[in-house]
């Protein structure tokens, strides 16, 4: 299937984690690891139709691989025609914060296709999508004490957002070309990603277990952040996160 053919036969799930569960709360501030890495995908231009396909293909990819516990993973495939799969690690927490999360993203889009349509805007839409992996902590104060988290490491996910048919520079191209197109861009990323979680493990927490228990599904607390404007091609963290997320400008790093 596409996975194996992706994967070559090969296990690339890379060994160590974090024995904890996903929790999804604001943290007061935060700051990166030492051993921080970040891995920036090439920009994915993709008609608004296959957007949500297209994320929850390469967010699934990349969480299965951190997905370090126990899990029961299981093989979706494409609902829109798109020629792909990907593996999810069937994780009722992950599948219920990514459809929140990209149901705010929509949100987000519409109110930006608005405000361009009304200044006469027809280019596309850029955001970036950023999976964080983090680590909590509370640092005591003199008279308090507070809730941070240091980030070990980020994926981000740049895209070119049309609003329905192709983009300008493919106005001749046929909905089915442009699929397939999509398509190709998407496996390329899944191979980006699934060589990457191989190659670097360094910097990953140690597993904690407990009671000689193994850990279930994802063991890594996460967070997925959404660029707060539809003009650039930056994520910035929402108000009153002190986190340093390097080089946000730097939209063609590691990966295709």
């Amino acid at each position: 299937n596409a996975i194996a053919e992706l994967q070559g036969g090969q296990n690339l799930k890379p060994p160590g984690g974090l024995h904890t569960a996903a929790t999804f709360y604001h943290p007061v501030a935060g700051a990166t690891m030492a051993n921080h890495e970040t891995f920036t995908l090439n920009t994915l231009t993709v008609d608004h139709e296959y957007l949500d396909e297209s994320l929850l293909c390469l967010l699934h990819t990349i969480m299965f691989n951190r997905a370090l516990g126990v899990v029961s993973p299981m093989e979706v495939e494409s609902e829109k025609g798109l020629d792909l799969c990907w593996v999810d690690c069937n994780d009722p927490n992950v599948r219920h914060k990514f459809t929140e999360k990209l149901r705010e993203f929509e949100a987000n889009i519409q109110r930006a296709g608005a405000g361009a349509a009304g200044g006469g805007g027809t280019h596309p839409q850029l955001h970036t999508v950023t999976l964080q992996f983090f680590k909590s902590f509370v640092e005591q104060g003199m008279f308090s004490t507070t809730k941070k988290k240091r980030i070990w490491e980020e994926w981000k996910l740049p895209l070119a957002i049309n609003a329905g048919a192709a983009g300008s520079d493919e106005a001749a191209a046929s909905a089915d070309q442009r699929c397939h197109k999509l398509s190709r861009e998407l496996r390329e990323r899944m191979m980006t990603i699934l060589e990457q979680v191989d190659a670097k493990k360094d910097h990953l927490p140690e597993i904690s277990i407990r009671g000689g228990v193994e850990p279930v599904g994802v063991t890594y607390e996460w967070d997925l952040i959404l660029s707060d404007s539809g003009g650039g091609g930056a994520s910035r963290p929402p108000s009153g996160w002190a986190v340093d997320i390097g080089n946000i400008g730097n939209m063609f790093g590691a990966g295709k």
